[in-house]
């Protein structure tokens, strides 16, 4: 259920009353459910009493000692890792043992649980509230993968040369393995956290996190010793990892994501968040995965790819006339990865660029074969077609059940394949299926939290109609901006979801990123977001709100997207000259909680020869 008290920062309670109403209202227009139907609840809590830990098929890997990596405050826990070097044939390489949940033997397929699974599709995240997409009884208690708890587990065992290359391994000792498993996490970490302990940061005045250290001392240096050598060889390999993308000619956008940020005192603001190192080499363990899980799929002649399509020429030729307007230097024998890896995007410039720059990562999708009334193995292209651009490897989804229909299917056939057994006939008549489901989902996924910011920036910002603010024109739309007319059902301008930006596979870990920044399905799911997000399914990612549909109220003029740093904000602005890149002060016009709208003109001193009927006049007050 939404939480019956939200509070925004700095905001009185008539405002944070109006935000908790207008979500509510939002999610009646799409029809988002507050609760599961008693028979899935029902059925849940019989399937979180069974054990399936005696089941004496299941390797029990206890003794390994699994860690979780996620945000803070996350209870649905997909992923468990332990990172060791290898030994003999492949000494001087590594293997990555990458535990998820084993939601498959929770759901009995075509029961309650699954029925409703595919009607959602993917979990959708407010900032008031999350609904998933298994009741809480499973995601975040039986199925999750949580500290001190033996969990039914799908293990992958990925071999690594010292390039960190998948190794081919042999008939006896193959290089990709999965089973089910029992496991154990013995370490529940978040990311600043992890990245702390790997900088050799000192634990705060304040207590040591959780399984950190006391006061003054190394940040985990209580962790358990494998945790201990599992973080500091998942840089080695995340980084071994991230070269080889770059060989391939894999792309990762470095966009700051536009977060709702709930304090330690219960309110609620907007924040830009810059992804920290060790979430990328967290994602390069999924996206590992992913590719593993791909070649797997290839090789049994079932299960269902990600993809997405190389980007159009037509927009790589758009891209290099904005670096000429920016003034960024790239020459013409530099391919737009290697561009994008060198950009900083905290200078405003590069932001601009980067922003734009998502544009080329549209189309994302997936492939099913082998199932029901689907091409077989033979008809999958070997070449681009089937692969995922931004990674430049054919991928599949196979790291987040718990939040994500379409990994328990994709887990199943491999399973199956490394089993040398059958894929359960539920797979098979429901893989034609899901293409289309999960396009859904992700549709609604992305429009719900970019409806959910939309809110929480109006909020922030009501109070201030006619003040100026700071800010950096990151998107221009050559079309001329029509004066606003009413508000699209949903809420303010849209950002175009069904051309989501799928730059890198956001992992997903308990928040949704952009299938957009580090599936922002490094995907920014962003699908995430990623992914941050994220494709499909994540959050929205920087750069799907860029060609406004409308422009100001009253006013005419060029129209693009500005986004101002405090509070964070990203929205629509209206000038008769938007200076993209440039640093500039914009008039805020509008700002509506019930339209989920925020809206900026340019300030004439900055070129603006645009008129705003009506509009308050311009005042130099508090511009953080």
């Amino acid at each position: 259920m939404p939480a019956q008290y939200l509070r925004i920062a700095g905001a009185d309670a008539a405002t944070s009353n109006a935000v908790r109403r207008s979500l509510v209202e939002l999610r009646r227009q799409m029809q988002i459910p507050d609760d599961f139907p008693p028979d899935v609840v029902a059925e849940a809590t019989q399937a979180a009493a069974r054990d399936l830990i005696a089941d004496p098929d299941r390797v029990d890997l206890r003794a390994l000692p699994f860690c979780t990596i996620d945000p803070p405050g996350s209870m649905d826990l997909d992923q468990a890792m332990v990172i060791e070097r290898s030994d003999g044939a492949d000494a001087g390489g590594f293997v990555v043992h990458y535990a998820i949940a084993d939601v498959a033997s929770f759901v009995m397929p075509g029961g309650p649980v699954d029925t409703e699974s595919h009607a959602r599709g993917t979990t959708l995240y407010g900032p008031d509230e999350r609904t998933p997409l298994h009741p809480a009884v499973l995601s975040e208690g039986a199925a999750s993968l949580l500290p001190d708890a033996d969990r039914p587990a799908v293990v992958w065992r990925i071999v690594l040369d010292a390039r960190g290359e998948i190794v081919e391994g042999t008939a006896d000792a193959p290089g990709v393995t999965v089973r089910r498993g029992v496991v154990r996490s013995v370490a529940r970490l978040g990311y600043e956290e992890a990245q702390a302990a790997l900088d050799g940061a000192a634990a705060s005045s304040g207590g040591a996190p959780s399984g950190g250290a006391p006061s003054g001392g190394p940040v985990g240096a209580t962790w358990p010793v494998g945790v201990r050598e599992t973080i500091a060889l998942l840089r080695e390999v995340g980084t071994l990892r991230q070269e080889r993308e770059r060989e391939r000619g894999g792309v990762s956008l470095d966009v700051p994501e536009q977060v709702a940020v709930t304090h330690d005192d219960g309110t609620i603001t907007i924040e830009l968040r810059s992804t920290l190192p060790v979430e990328g080499w967290n994602a390069q363990i999924s996206l590992l995965t992913g590719i593993a899980a791909a070649r797997l799929m290839r090789a049994g002649g079932v299960g269902i790819l990600r993809t997405l399509p190389p980007a159009d020429p037509r927009d790589v030729a758009r891209l290099r006339r904005t670096a000429r307007a920016l003034g960024i230097d790239w020459p013409e024998d530099e391919p737009y990865g290697e561009l994008l890896r060198r950009l900083d995007s905290a200078q405003p410039h590069h932001a601009a660029f980067l922003t734009e720059a998502t544009s080329l990562f549209r189309g994302a999708s997936y492939l099913a074969f082998g199932g029901k009334d689907l091409p077989g193995i033979d008809a999958v292209p070997a070449d681009d077609g089937a692969a995922h651009a931004a990674i430049a490897a054919e991928y599949a989804h196979v790291t987040a059940p718990l939040r994500r229909l379409v990994d328990r299917y994709g887990t199943e056939a491999c399973l199956a394949t490394t089993a040398g057994a059958a894929v359960p006939a539920w797979v098979l008549d429901g893989l034609a299926g899901l293409p289309k489901l999960m396009s859904r989902a992700g549709q609604k996924a992305g429009s719900f939290e970019r409806a959910c910011l939309d809110t929480l920036e109006a909020a922030l910002v009501v109070d201030r109609v006619g003040e100026m603010f700071d800010g950096v024109v990151v998107d221009v739309d050559d079309r001329p901006a029509k004066p606003a007319e009413g508000t699209p059902p949903g809420g303010g301008p849209r950002r175009a979801e069904d051309a989501q930006p799928d730059a890198h596979p956001q992992p997903g870990n308990g928040s949704p990123s952009a299938e957009a920044s580090a599936e922002a399905e490094a995907e920014a799911e962003a699908e995430a977001g990623a992914g941050a997000g994220a494709g499909a399914g994540a959050g929205a990612g920087a750069g799907a709100r860029a060609g406004a549909a409308t422009g100001a109220p009253g006013v005419r003029g060029r129209r693009g997207q500005v986004v101002v740093a405090r509070p964070a904000l990203r929205a629509p602005v209206t000038g008769a000259a938007l200076p993209l890149g440039d640093p500039v002060r914009v008039r805020l016009v509008e700002a509506s909680i019930e339209a989920r709208r925020v809206a900026f003109v340019l300030d004439p001193a900055d070129g603006d020869g645009a008129s705003a009927d009506g509009d308050a006049p311009g005042t130099t007050g508090d511009l953080s």
